[in-house]
């Protein structure tokens, strides 16, 4: 699947206040428990990583941060929530690693 139907996909399915709703439980369920429960936005998430066909990338500088600007996308305000900062941390040092891993 393309980006755009990936992302036309999700807004078909799911309407724009739902959408913003499931955002603002997960800044709520972060902001009141010391382990929220991620299951369902890891879930769609993963979604859009296979149909995207998402790969680690070998090399470091070919990472693609598409399946997050598609989370951009579909969920209005998702980089306020911990959940995207957390998935843009594990990329940095999953780049790290791979820079280091290929410098030997």
């Amino acid at each position: 699947m393309e980006r755009q139907e990936i992302i036309d996909t999700f807004k078909s399915h799911y309407k724009r206040d739902l959408r913003k709703q499931l955002v603002k439980t997960l800044l709520k369920n972060e902001k009141e428990t010391k382990k929220p429960d991620y299951k369902m936005i890891n879930q769609m998430f993963l979604f859009v990583q296979k149909e995207l066909n998402w790969k680690i990338p070998e090399n470091p500088s070919a990472w693609d941060y598409t399946p997050l600007e598609i989370m951009e996308d579909i969920f209005p305000h998702i980089e306020s929530t911990n959940w995207y900062a957390l998935q843009v941390s594990t990329a940095k040092k999953m780049i790290d690693a791979l820079e280091k891993n290929k410098r030997g």
